[in-house]
């Protein structure tokens, strides 16, 4: 084996524009397999001189804006290629069809703009062009922390589909030069997974919008169950049913709350302290806390068998004195804690005489 020495786009002599650009629209599954370019140089819009680099379409109809540097660290390339999405983002099929006939033209290519595209659209089983948010692909010979930063806070808490494909330049001999393309973000390996959970984000958006029954105080919570593991979804559907119960019962009133990686949900007593919080990760498993002092304060004939319930090796103490329960959550400890909210709210506990407010 022979080590080969790498080099840079600088070094070489090699421009973003024209040479990059007309490596990378030759062949532009070395960006991405699939990928369809429209146009380059895009700028068919009015007060602004500025132009995109490549502009595609994926292999799900998709359009893409692909911005490209050949220096070491993109320099603000987010930042041109959100402006230039936000630009062309909702263009309609007859503007993408022009600007496709223009590339065409320039590059000699036989045939018609709109078949060619519809072609693409077909093979990518899609009835139209999905420009309303448009992919963005970043292509450079590197990337700051800077802007690796930005990008994955783009993606994570804005759902911005943005991807960094880095190239790596190398001279074998005095003629030949290689080019090693790598995926930076999303990391392939986790690829497939974050795919899928834009997906059941979809799915939840979609739920949104349609007509359903909420619950108040725990709407949050119920539409993100589906973002859970499927795995640990029935047993949050569980949990939710059972706390649904007991606010129709006027036992307790729901507080849901987001965040960027779980949402909780609250499970007061009415005018009082909260006896439990179940937490909802997205990513691993789910878990309920239970605030011990308010069990032994508010329910203190019926703590004891939630704290027994609770002493099992799926649980651990927090700093602040609570219990933490990781799944599953059994049928006994969640009838122990409905009898927990019942005497919470003045009621007697089974077995003790008639209920009571």
């Amino acid at each position: 084996m022979e080590a080969i020495p790498g080099t840079s786009f600088v070094q070489e002599s090699i421009r973003e524009d024209p040479d990059l650009r007309y490596i990378l629209r030759a062949q532009p599954d070395v960006i991405e397999d699939g990928l369809f370019i429209l146009s380059e140089e895009y700028s068919r819009w009015q007060e602004s001189g500025r132009s995109i680099d490549l502009l595609g379409l994926d292999s799900q109809g998709r359009l893409v804006v692909i911005e490209l540097k050949r220096t070491s660290t993109g320099e603000h390339a987010e930042l041109q290629a959100i402006r230039y999405a936000a630009m062309v983002a909702n263009i309609t099929l007859e503007r993408a069809v022009e600007g496709h006939k223009t590339y065409m033209e320039k590059w000699n290519i036989q045939g018609d703009a709109g078949e060619r595209i519809q072609q693409h659209l077909a093979n990518a089983e899609s009835e139209e062009i999905d420009t309303e948010r448009p992919r963005i692909v970043l292509v450079s010979a590197g990337f700051s922390t800077e802007l690796t930063t930005s990008v994955l806070w783009l993606n994570d808490s804005y759902g911005l589909d943005i991807k960094c494909i880095r190239l790596q330049l190398y001279r074998s001999g005095s003629e030949e030069l290689l080019v090693e393309t790598t995926q930076v973000i999303p990391l392939p390996e986790s690829a497939d997974y974050q795919v899928r959970f834009r997906d059941r984000e979809n799915e939840v958006r979609k739920q949104r919008s349609a007509a359903s029954q909420r619950v108040q105080g725990g709407e949050v919570f119920e539409e993100h169950i589906q973002l859970a593991r499927p795995e640990f979804q029935k047993e949050l559907r569980r949990f939710y049913d059972w706390a649904i119960d007991l606010k129709e019962e006027g036992l307790v009133t729901l507080e849901s709350n987001p965040g960027k990686t779980c949402t909780t949900l609250g499970v007061n007593v009415p005018g009082r302290r909260r006896i439990v919080t179940a937490w909802n990760y997205w990513i691993r498993a789910h878990e309920v806390t239970f605030d011990r002092n308010a069990v032994g304060k508010l329910s203190p004939q019926t703590a004891p068998a939630v704290m027994n319930l609770l002493n099992t090796s799926n649980s651990r103490q927090t700093e602040q004195g609570n219990v933490t329960l990781f799944s599953p959550i059994t049928d006994d400890l969640l009838a122990a804690l409905a009898a927990a909210y019942r005497e919470a709210n003045g009621l007697t506990v089974a077995g003790d005489g008639d209920e009571g407010a």
